[in-house]
């Protein structure tokens, strides 16, 4: 009889890092060179966005959002 192994993965690479390094997916994308410019200004951003990137470039988002992440896992 087979054995079935089921994981459950976050879509985020980002948590295999520390919060602190900000590697989060909006820190890659503003690095692309092919972003136009104008997409690069937190200003021109809707509001929830610039809300969440806030004065932190996103870091204390990002460990609201791991604590949450990590809450419902263990709860599973």
């Amino acid at each position: 009889m087979a054995e079935i192994l089921g994981l459950g993965l976050t879509h985020s690479p980002s948590l295999i890092k520390p919060d602190e390094e900000k590697d989060f997916s909006i820190a890659r994308s503003l690095r692309n060179p092919n972003l136009p410019p104008e997409l690069k200004i937190p200003t021109n951003w809707p509001e929830p966005m610039r809300i969440e990137y806030g004065e932190d470039e996103g870091l204390e988002s990002a460990k609201k959002a791991r604590a949450r992440l990590c809450k419902r896992l263990s709860q599973a």
